[in-house]
């Protein structure tokens, strides 16, 4: 009988899933500022689902995105494993 853990593989996935959303983000910012005249970073994360760049802001797993409305660098919180 073999036993092992998959603990590990879990709380991997998760963080995998976090950075993976904060480069979707990332990308639906720079497609933003590319469609905007003149062109500006999103102020929030809802200017990009407003845009249509992003589907449900809600359904993110991460909490407390940001966007800098200057170099539109994405931060905010990825759930604990």
């Amino acid at each position: 009988v073999v036993v092992f853990s998959v603990r590990g593989v879990t709380d991997d996935s998760k963080t995998n899933a976090c950075l993976t959303e904060k480069r979707t983000l990332a990308t639906a910012a720079e497609a933003y500022y590319a469609k905007t005249t003149p062109s500006a970073y999103p102020a929030n994360v809802a200017a990009l689902e407003t845009a249509g760049l992003i589907q449900d802001a809600t359904q993110l797993l991460g909490s407390g995105y940001s966007i800098n409305a200057t170099t539109g660098k994405i931060t905010g919180t990825c759930p604990a494993p």
